[in-house]
């Protein structure tokens, strides 16, 4: 499962993505997460590199989970790839 959407680049806003790796976790999820955040985006790197990643890890899940955080709701929907 890649979970995909809006990802913060300051330290004060706190990731969907935690609370998202806690529910999978709650309910026994057994698969692999793929989270495209850093853990320090402080740290340099290379752009191209992040996308090399994400790409990589798209082509190896069966689903992708999206969030959709508009100003008024947070909904979650889940993609299956064909």
């Amino acid at each position: 499962m890649f979970l995909a959407g809006p990802t913060p680049r300051d330290d004060n806003v706190i990731s969907w993505r935690k609370e998202a790796i806690k529910l999978f976790d709650d309910f026994g999820f057994s698969g692999t997460l793929f989270v495209p955040e850093r853990r320090n985006w402080k740290v340099k790197f290379e752009y191209t590199d992040q996308v090399e990643w994400e790409l990589k890890a798209l082509e190896n899940v069966d689903k992708v989970m999206v969030l959709d955080s508009t100003r008024f709701r947070k909904v979650a929907r889940i993609y299956y790839k064909c």
